[in-house]
């Protein structure tokens, strides 16, 4: 929705940050079905959700915006954009949770590369950002939206204007709005796709399907017929780690916490699926009867990995890409020291840093061929317009989901 130059964006505001390592006293608190131990209550600023305070909010953060940063990647820097005024909406949580958010119109900055959103996911990746877990922390105030695709309005100099009219993934930096229907961002962090694809399958592809491929590849050598391991296999991630396996040839130990998630991970072709509970590793073990994993995938972090480990082969690695848990994954001594078990993480900011250019345009081309295909695809449950994101934020926490939630936009006039 447009208005005299104006544009729809969320963003938060946070009182204070959280530190690395939370204190055990802190509260529960529940992150899209996640419940994590030890992060502290927040009190967050009442917004009023009318058109007139949002406004009028939105104006009263312009200043603290063009002023201060909007997050910053590893190793980065802060950004120091110059901008004819506030992209930002804000938004407010309150123990974590989004239930104090407001929204309405901003300008948009006039330098960067101009982007017309066209959908945008509501990640569990979001809300860790937002509730200070995530390993990059919000600064005061904050753009929101990891992912997102879009067309390229405006380019911001002379030697991107072949960028204009291109249809763009925005790289999940944590640092440009994507829950917004325009956006601006430097050049390097849009990357231009083709293809005749469900343009809500695109605005996923930048970041589940980018650490799937990156877990299998990028740490062991795996070859057709080779095992591996997954917890959290029902997940976004885990899915699309499936979807690649079979289409490599390899064979998929799955671990899931219920037996429903169990039937959907069968459905996507997991070869042999655990559930969670009184001695797993035992049965993963009896399961595979004498194979080896050459690569488990953790999701979930804390003892999990430990029972799991007696069923890696010798030189085997462990990875851990996030931890339902909040704890890390458990590699007994004797199994890193004697039988050189690895145990490596993966971490998207650092990909997106330091992946060389050419090396990423190779791979989202490579993605957005299987996704073509129908090799990877995500279930999406619901679609919101922003102005909904009250309701599309209480669907993503919903316990039992069967697909992703969805911002999507009009597409710019041509």
């Amino acid at each position: 929705m447009h208005r005299d130059g104006f544009v729809w964006l969320l963003g938060v505001v946070f009182l204070k940050t959280f530190p690395a390592s939370p204190e055990p006293p802190g509260a529960d608190v529940a992150v899209e079905g996640i419940a994590m131990r030890g992060v502290p209550p927040v009190t967050m600023p009442k917004v009023s959700t009318s058109r007139a305070g949002m406004q009028q909010a939105a104006r009263e953060l312009s200043d603290v915006f063009l002023t201060g940063p909007c997050g910053s990647m590893p190793g980065e820097g802060r950004m120091s954009e110059s901008v004819d005024g506030a992209r930002l909406l804000l938004a407010g949580a309150e123990g974590g949770n989004v239930d104090s958010v407001a929204a309405g119109f901003v300008r948009v900055p006039a330098l960067g590369t101009l982007v017309a959103i066209e959908a945008a996911p509501v990640n569990p990746a979001d809300f860790l950002f937002a509730a200070g877990w995530f390993g990059m922390y919000p600064q005061v105030p904050n753009v929101m939206g990891s992912e997102g695709v879009g067309r390229v309005l405006r380019a911001g100099s002379q030697a991107e204007q072949a960028l204009v009219g291109q249809r763009v993934l925005i790289l999940p930096t944590f640092t440009h709005a994507t829950w917004a229907d325009r956006t601006v961002v430097p050049a390097r962090y849009a990357i231009p796709v083709t293809g005749d694809i469900d343009v809500r399958q695109l605005a996923m592809l930048a970041l589940n399907p980018v650490t799937a491929r990156a877990l299998l590849n990028d740490y062991v050598s795996l070859n057709p017929g080779d095992w591996i391991g997954l917890t959290l296999a029902n997940s976004a991630v885990g899915q699309i780690v499936i979807a690649l396996a079979k289409w490599a040839g390899l064979n998929v130990l799955a671990v899931v916490r219920r037996e429903e998630a169990a039937q959907r991970v069968r459905e996507l072709g997991a070869d042999l699926v655990i559930v969670d509970g009184d001695n797993f590793g035992g049965r993963a073990a009896q399961a595979l009867a004498g194979a080896r994993l050459r690569l488990l995938l953790d999701g979930t972090g804390g003892p999990q990995v430990a029972e799991l480990v007696p069923s890696i082969s010798d030189g085997g690695a462990v990875v851990s890409y996030t931890s339902m848990t909040g704890q890390a994954p458990t590699l007994p001594l004797a199994d890193f020291i004697f039988r050189g078990i690895s145990l490596a993480s993966f971490f998207m900011p650092i990909w997106i840093r330091d992946t060389p250019r050419p090396e990423k345009e190779r791979i989202y081309a490579e993605l957005t061929e299987l996704a073509e295909k129908g090799v990877i695809s995500v279930p999406v449950e619901a679609t919101y317009p922003l102005h909904q994101y009250r309701e599309a934020f209480a669907h993503a926490a919903r316990e039992g989901r069967s697909g992703k939630i969805l911002f999507t936009f009009e597409q710019p006039a041509a």
